[in-house]
């Protein structure tokens, strides 16, 4: 179940992503591990940056919510 809601969503987010937002795998194979990039918000202090992000899915999800941590340091 897991598997086949991740593929949907990662094509949903490859085909349609929202606005300053992409998401894909890190390796083919591994859809556990993934690099999202988003940019800042317009009108903020992060509005020219572009801030990449590793999301880690459990082996239980949707049941458990995604690993989401800033690889971009923000101060």
């Amino acid at each position: 179940m897991a598997l086949g809601r991740m593929k949907k969503e990662l094509a949903m987010l490859s085909t349609d992503p929202g606005p300053g937002i992409s998401c894909y795998m890190l390796d083919d194979d591994n859809m556990h591990n993934l690099e999202a990039q988003i940019t800042g918000p317009a009108g903020s202090p992060f509005e020219a940056g572009t801030f990449r992000l590793s999301v880690q899915i459990p082996e239980r999800y949707p049941l458990e919510p995604p690993r989401v941590r800033f690889v971009t340091p923000i101060y």
